[in-house]
């Protein structure tokens, strides 16, 4: 009768170990991390032996994460929007209103380069900055322009080419029509 049963001691052991299989469990299942299509798994830290790359792209594939070594975060890929609307003053002293609407989205060929621009930013802040930097060319070719801006179509193409190098500049691609209403 002693043989078939487990001493406090074989219990005690079968226990610790049931509990380490199970943080390890947790520990693997935490580690698993899969993007969704719209967004792309960049892991950072300690990502290559040779140290030679900063970080790793993982997009619709899942990677496991090392904690206290590496780290992630999840970079959206799906459509930014870009809608605002300015008032301004031309350079004739004429008030006008634009207004833009237009989505972008990462450029997936130059990847690693909107990584490297917008590390660990969120969407909202990566809208502001886009948004902050169109609008700053836009009030340029306003503040600039006297004759070419007199007809309406002209300002018009001038300000969706701007937008456009402007997004692409900064690794965007525009999604879409870009559409730019001026009214005076």
């Amino acid at each position: 009768m002693n043989n078939t049963l487990l001493s406090n001691q074989e219990v005690t052991l079968v226990a610790f170990l049931c509990l380490i299989a199970i943080i390890q469990l947790i520990f693997f299942i935490r580690s698993y991390k899969k993007p969704t299509p719209v967004k792309a798994l960049i892991v950072h830290g300690k990502v290559d032996p040779q140290n030679k790359v900063l970080f790793k792209t993982y997009r619709r594939k899942p990677a496991f994460v090392w904690p206290i070594i590496q780290d992630f975060y999840f970079l959206d890929l799906d459509d930014y929007e870009l809608s605002q609307k300015l008032d301004t003053i031309d350079a004739n002293g004429n008030s006008i209103t634009i207004e833009i609407n237009c989505l972008a989205r990462p450029n997936q060929n130059n990847l690693d380069q909107v990584i490297e621009q917008f590390f660990e930013k969120p969407k909202t802040q990566i809208e502001g900055y886009l948004r902050k930097t169109i609008e700053m060319e836009i009030r340029n070719i306003i503040s600039n322009n006297k004759a070419e801006l007199q007809s309406r179509d002209n300002l018009t193409s001038e300000i969706k080419n701007k937008i456009n190098s402007t997004i692409e500049s900064n690794n965007f691609i525009l999604y879409g029509n870009c559409y730019v209403r001026i009214s005076h």
